[in-house]
């Protein structure tokens, strides 16, 4: 993604970002935005920096960027350095340049001779540990844990395989567990099937060396695809006492009622708070209801509306809320009851209920009303988890507006729309977004039929999702299509696809249209229902 945010150059003539425009905001996403549209027009070296050195958590998307428009040495050092590439480290003469360039992945590409010639300049002695490890043809056996999982999470995928898909013992887990990459080391495990052997070491690693919930969940995804039921429910205790999220709780006791399909443990996941593909499917297998949600808040005619296709107004708005004590927040919510306004005012008022109401709304009828129920449900569902529906959302890779549309998708799409957009702002307002946004769905759909695929092309995109659908996801075997929901490699598409799928349900009885999400789960498991590949 951010390559192509970094090679994309939107040239809206009809308006130019400029730099007084720049001077006069505050610092902000908001700031940064306009910085990055700035940069993309025809500007001299000075207003360059300028405007760089205005922007609120520099990326490396920045660097570049303005390392081409601007003439600062240091930063055009930083840069060639960081760009490097691996047959050119050993001509390098700068041993700070040197450092800067040199990584795991790119020493791994050199030959044997290489390696030892680059070993006698470089005299860092971090970079000497894992260069050392690295200098044969295979790795050396002997590491220490720190070194082991740097070279495992940094040297790349191809070298992953072949020099640490092997057995280890208790004691070198209960090492590697001591490291903070350890709970990285487990996901990459037990996501990428070719890691098999670590997979299979895995099943003895100690309960008491795990740290973080998420691992011992991935611990207990583990077990099950090796028919370890019972160390299975022992990782999801762990995760369960630890989560903090109550959609991470219940997604620990869903795999719990998964395994022993007791009663008591799918009625506990019913009397959850939060509304996810959990809670839902327990609902359903007890005949309640789908959960404590609201479609609508009263409107209030009285009300002085705000411009909150501004990013900057909604900026003001959002420091409002943080510094507004919760029980204050509902009367809060009342400054926003209006039409237009209706994201910000549900927005806050969840927040006032601390999420033990939760809201679908269907803001912007109007331009949706012409569509198909289904579709309405789908974009609704989308919408939701993008934005919120606040028009002027913009995400830290410059997604914009209610449905997160990227810059590079907005200029492709604009060559085949009949308007031309005057400026990239226009995606703030809700009928240009929306009018983007349902083209773009409309072509998804012609290959994604079921909503939770919908759902991962639309965030991991076209290609991902048609890649992830040629593997082994999804299928018949046990705990279907459970298992390939939760082990999706993609950990934002995975996450993004539950809560949609979950929001589709709750729009679809909205709409009149009730769904099963047992019926959804099932037709998972039917790949010519699902997409077309």
């Amino acid at each position: 993604m951010i390559k192509l945010l970094l090679c994309t150059a939107l040239a809206f003539s009809a308006h130019a970002v400029t730099l007084e425009e720049i001077n006069s905001k505050p610092p902000s996403r908001a700031k940064n935005f306009m910085i990055w549209q700035f940069m993309k027009q025809k500007i001299s070296a000075e207003e360059a920096k300028k405007a760089f050195y205005q922007i609120k958590d520099v990326s490396m998307n920045d660097l570049y960027t303005y390392a081409h428009k601007g003439d600062d040495k240091e930063i055009k050092y930083i840069t060639q350095c960081l760009s490097t590439k691996p047959k050119n480290l050993l001509i390098l003469k700068d041993m700070n340049c040197l450092n800067l360039a040199l990584t795991p992945s790119k020493y791994r590409q050199l030959n044997t001779q290489e390696k030892k010639k680059l070993l006698a300049k470089v005299k860092d002695k971090k970079k000497l540990r894992w260069m050392r490890a690295m200098k044969g043809e295979r790795i050396a056996n002997t590491l220490s844990a720190k070194t082991l999982l740097e070279i495992f999470m940094r040297a790349g995928k191809a070298y992953r395989y072949a020099n640490f898909n092997r057995p280890y013992t208790v004691k070198e887990l209960h090492n590697l567990s001591q490291e903070r990459r350890f709970d990285s080391f487990v996901k990459y495990s037990v996501l990428f099937p070719k890691l098999d052997r670590i997979r299979k070491s895995l099943l003895h690693v100690r309960l008491e060396d795990i740290k973080k919930p998420q691992t011992h969940f991935f611990l207990a995804l583990n077990a099950l695809k090796a028919g370890e039921e019972k160390k299975a429910l022992e990782h999801l205790d762990a995760a369960h006492l630890t989560f903090y999220y109550q959609a991470d709780k219940d997604k620990a006791l869903f795999w719990n009622y998964q395994i022993t399909k007791n009663r008591k443990i799918l009625e506990e996941i019913s009397k959850s708070f939060d509304i996810n593909m959990y809670t839902l499917f327990a609902r359903e297998k007890l005949g309640q209801a789908l959960g404590n949600y609201y479609a609508s808040l009263d409107t209030d005619t009285q009300v002085q509306e705000k411009d909150i296709t501004d990013p900057f107004v909604w900026l003001k708005i959002l420091d409002e809320v943080n510094t507004t004590p919760q029980e204050r927040l509902k009367a809060l919510s009342q400054h926003y009851r209006t039409d237009t306004m209706q994201g910000v005012s549900s927005f806050i008022y969840e927040r006032a209920t601390k999420y033990r109401e939760q809201g679908f709304i269907m803001p912007y009828g109007e331009l949706l009303k012409a569509l198909p129920r289904d579709t309405q449900a789908i974009i609704y569902s989308l919408m939701r988890q993008e934005s919120r529906f606040i028009p002027s959302a913009l995400s830290s890779a410059y997604a914009m507006g209610l449905m997160q549309m990227m810059p590079f998708l907005v200029r492709a799409m604009e060559k085949k729309m009949p308007e031309k957009l005057e400026s990239l702002e226009q995606m703030f307002e809700p009928q240009t977004n929306l009018k983007y946004a349902t083209k773009h769905l409309q072509w998804l759909q012609k290959s994604f039929y079921h909503p939770l695929l919908i759902a991962y092309s639309y965030n991991g995109g076209y290609g991902f999702t048609r890649k992830h659908m040629r593997g082994d996801a999804f299928g018949t075997a046990k705990y279907e299509p459970f298992l390939s929901m939760e082990m999706m490699i993609n950990s934002e598409s995975r996450e993004y696809g539950k809560k949609v799928l979950a929001n589709y349900v709750v729009y679809k009885e909205i709409l009149g249209e009730k769904v099963s999400i047992s019926n959804l789960f099932e037709t998972l498991k039917e790949p010519k229902k699902i997409h077309r590949f």
